[in-house]
């Protein structure tokens, strides 16, 4: 718990450029091992969509931080509302035990990379809040 302590406050201390910098790096670490499971791109383009519903959706919201921080990690053009439609409902139930199986399925240091994205993700508007905080720490077991 006190590494994750200290990885919150390093990525809450970031500017944006480290934090978009950051998150290029967790998408790039991540995509790579996803190839070396022999998912194709059409594969992770889905995990990884899925992977950005499920942490900008943990608050039960859908800032526009959330948006600027996750259209500046992958350098797409949409907006807002086009963001908010294919992001919406990653806190449904059924949705978030779906995406804890999907990714209990990968080994602690996968798991790590994908928990550092998300923590950019969830980190952006500058908070941690209860669930937010809950949810994480489910993944990290």
């Amino acid at each position: 718990m006190e590494n994750l302590d200290i990885l919150i406050n390093r990525i809450m201390d970031m500017s944006f450029d480290e934090k978009v910098f950051f998150g290029r790096k967790a998408l790039k670490l991540l995509a790579d091992f996803l190839s070396e499971y022999g998912y194709t791109d059409e594969n992770n383009f889905t995990l990884i969509i899925n992977l950005i519903k499920y942490f900008v959706s943990m608050d039960y919201e859908c800032s526009y931080d959330e948006y600027e921080m996750i259209k500046a990690i992958l350098d797409i053009e949409m907006d807002y509302v086009e963001f908010y439609n294919a992001t919406n409902g990653g806190a449904d139930e059924n949705f978030v035990s779906m995406m804890e199986k999907v990714i209990s399925i990968f080994s602690e240091e996968e798991r790590i990379m994908i928990c550092s994205l998300g923590l950019i993700i969830i980190l952006c508007d500058g908070e941690l809040n209860e669930n937010e905080m809950e949810m994480f720490l489910r993944l990290c077991q």
